[in-house]
């Protein structure tokens, strides 16, 4: 099989770095863009500091030409609105932009989306709305996709919410009633990276990857 070149955007986050350096491991050239990456992050020439939420579709049309990429993996999101952090902005405009660019490249390429878990009835803030929203977009483009809906995300290294979770969990007090009895998804990162491995090693038309 041709190597297949995978971008991965957001690669210094949680989700992103671990299946940029997974990815690579595995044996696929991958590309990871982020807005800013520590030195530790900067693991090879195609580890790339860029405004990626700042360009236009025709600039991530040329960026997607550029390294002539197979799959991109989205894995950009911020978590509430605020200083520097637009969840409308980020989630929807940035993937309908997105998915303009993959349309207008002229490459057989697959989109795979980190997305949240739930149903859009049950959605009760901005991050989740607009969440929704670009999963609606990706449904209608008629591009070849696959949804993922990991919930919260455990890696080796704590990062965000992880990182208060696991201060919580050593809190010598108890939670509210409520919070402690509310079902709780957990998925380990090695498995989305695996199953992102899956997807990106499938040919385009491949019917066993489904919507």
């Amino acid at each position: 099989m041709t190597q297949r070149t995978v971008l991965v955007l957001g690669a210094s986050g949680l989700i992103g770095r671990f299946v940029t350096d997974d990815l690579r491991v595995r044996g696929f050239r991958v590309v990871g863009v982020a807005r800013s990456l520590s030195p530790a992050q900067k693991m090879s020439a195609l580890d790339i500091e860029q405004p990626i939420l700042s360009l236009d579709a025709a600039a991530l049309m040329r960026l997607l030409r550029e390294h002539a990429v197979d799959v991109v993996v989205n894995c950009l999101g911020v978590l509430q609105d605020g200083p520097g952090s637009d969840t409308g902005a980020v989630h929807r405009d940035f993937v309908a932009r997105l998915l303009q660019a993959i349309a207008d490249s002229g490459r057989a390429i697959r989109l795979v989306h980190i997305s949240i878990p739930g149903t859009a009835e049950a959605d009760r803030t901005a991050f989740a709305t607009t969440k929704r929203e670009a999963e609606r977009l990706i449904a209608a483009s008629g591009i070849p996709h696959a949804i993922l809906r990991p919930g919260f995300v455990v890696a080796p290294s704590p990062y965000g919410g992880s990182a208060m979770l696991r201060a919580l969990a050593a809190f010598p007090l108890d939670l509210p009633q409520k919070e402690m009895s509310t079902p709780f998804q957990s998925v380990a990162v090695e498995d989305v990276s695996a199953t992102i491995a899956w997807l990106a090693a499938r040919d385009i038309d491949d019917a066993s990857v489904k919507p």
